[in-house]
């Protein structure tokens, strides 16, 4: 596609203390098979050699022929410095990958073509693959299983499907329609919902069957550090309200959408409080879902477990003893089968 038939397509990235990755991450950028670029970058205070980093790559990235925009601003999360990237961008389409991952070669191309090809859509995502540090070693934390689905609104707040910025490409007009102050709410959670969720309402999303995007996982990264169960609590309660947020600047039934989420987080709260073995807020949880009439078989044999003071790891032993005998149940009705057609 030659760069005068390439809409603009503006990559809005948040860093953040990333000296160690944004070489990689920015080489991912200049190495793009579409030209028509705005790459805009949001340093939310970074306190190491970021700054400098992307001085020297300055150059380069106008020599590309990107327009470019590098912003300093005191350290103030994630969200508020993509809510300062959403504020001055200038694209036809744009998307918002991490500074720590890794875009193929194709990845703005493949999903530029596709809305070239599909114009009734206004937004597109493509596969990811996680990595640690050798980009040659990749292992999957998805089974995809819902991946060719278009009508993703419930998928994405239920978690059923990944949000990962960097696989999605949005048209601006329809982040207008949501947001048209330009500004999504700004918690602490993952700002991939407040921009997700509300398109996902309003549009279908086209998928592209192959990877365009590599996500980098750190053991001590804010989604897989250790926390204390009150920590939990706070992220879930975070969590909540962007999506409370979220629906309110989407096509939906408020109401309901709210109610699902309120049970998805009493039922989480209760499984993290039996993970942790606390009987007494448990037992609130417990009656949390009861008061919500969401009570399913499982939760009250957790809770009973968690009464009596059986530890957690007895209910997985019980739960692999259900599973065994469940697989002899089925290899002898299995057998009977065989021997009733022979």
């Amino acid at each position: 596609m030659r760069k005068e038939d390439q809409p603009l397509v503006s990559i809005i990235t948040p860093c953040y203390n990333v000296e160690k990755y944004i070489k990689e991450y920015l080489y991912s950028v200049l190495a793009q098979t579409y030209d028509n670029i705005e790459l805009i970058l949001i340093d939310d205070g970074s306190t190491d050699k970021t700054k400098d980093i992307i001085e020297l790559y300055k150059k380069k990235i106008k020599r590309r022929g990107y327009k470019f925009k590098y912003i300093y601003q005191e350290n103030s999360g994630q969200a508020v410095a993509v809510n300062k990237g959403l504020s001055i961008f200038t694209g036809k389409y744009f998307t918002w990958p991490d500074s720590d991952d890794i875009l193929s070669r194709n990845n703005i191309e493949s999903k530029v073509l596709y809305f070239k090809n599909n114009f009734r859509y206004g937004m597109v995502r493509g596969k990811r693959k996680f990595f640690e540090r050798d980009m040659n070693k990749f292992y999957e934390l998805d089974d995809n299983a819902n991946f060719k689905n278009e009508e993703i609104f419930f998928d994405l707040f239920l978690e059923k499907t990944f949000p990962s910025g960097g696989c999605y490409l949005l048209k601006r007009d329809l982040f207008l329609e949501c947001y048209p102050d330009l500004s999504i709410y700004e918690g602490l959670g993952s700002q991939n919902w407040q921009l997700l969720v509300p398109a996902a309402s309003r549009s279908k999303c086209g998928n592209i069957d192959e990877v365009v995007y590599y996500v980098r996982e750190h053991p001590k990264s804010f989604s897989r550090r250790k926390r204390s169960l009150d920590e939990w609590f706070m992220r879930f309660d975070d969590h909540k309200n962007l999506l409370f947020d979220a629906f309110l600047h989407s096509e939906c039934d408020i109401e309901v959408c709210k109610a699902i989420v309120e049970e998805k987080y009493a039922r989480r709260r209760f499984e993290y409080a039996f993970s942790f073995n606390n009987r007494d807020i448990a037992e609130k949880q417990y009656q949390n879902l009861k008061g919500l009439n969401k009570v399913k078989l499982n939760d009250t044999l957790k809770r009973l477990i968690v009464k009596n003071k059986y530890s957690y790891y007895t209910y997985v032993r019980l739960q692999k003893i259900k599973l065994q005998a469940l697989h002899l149940q089925k290899e002898a009705r299995n057998g009977f089968v065989k021997n009733l057609k022979s």
